[in-house]
């Protein structure tokens, strides 16, 4: 049985709606503050004239949204394996009091396109929670629930130097 002109009009506004609706959150979802982090084992730090040759764990986070954000706390948490990591249950849970590397305090307002660079020193502690488990920093911020989560992950020792990423 064929469709009326009444039925076909009724049949395309509500897929338009429906269309036009799920739009609507898709922009939602994707307007705000958004982090981006990215996280290096083993960089030597140069020029700091107290903390000269000192290895750290550096942490650039990047706000590639479009709101700014502040962010709040940087942490560590050290699991034993990928199941405690999948589980969320950690062995360890350290907070960085102070990991700022550019005079940029934290709690930090994070504008849109700007970057927050920091550092947590690398001892043999650290070392021995990167070659033991799965170790990860979070960067926590002021819009979001969840934090931005970045694996430190042991480096290559390879020709050319360390990969520096965006950072």
């Amino acid at each position: 049985m064929p469709l009326s002109g009444t039925e076909l009009v009724a049949w395309w506004g509500a897929i338009v709606a429906t269309g036009l609706l799920l739009l609507e959150v898709y922009k939602w979802r994707a307007t705000g503050a958004r982090l981006r982090l990215i996280v290096q084992s083993g960089m030597k730090l140069k020029g700091h004239p107290t903390r000269d040759n000192e290895t750290l764990i550096s942490v650039c986070v990047t706000n590639i949204g479009d709101r700014p954000t502040t962010i709040t706390t940087v942490a560590l948490r050290h699991f034993l394996s990928w199941w405690d990591r999948f589980r969320k249950k950690a062995s360890q849970n350290f907070i960085i009091p102070n990991p700022n590397l550019n005079h940029h305090t934290l709690p930090h307002v994070l504008e849109v396109g700007k970057e927050w660079i920091g550092g947590i020193t690398q001892d043999s502690e650290i070392e021995k929670m990167i070659e033991r488990g799965h170790l990860v920093v979070e960067v926590y911020d002021s819009v979001h629930r969840r934090p931005v989560v970045g694996r430190v992950e042991r480096k290559a020792k390879r020709r050319g130097g360390p990969d520096l990423g965006a950072c």
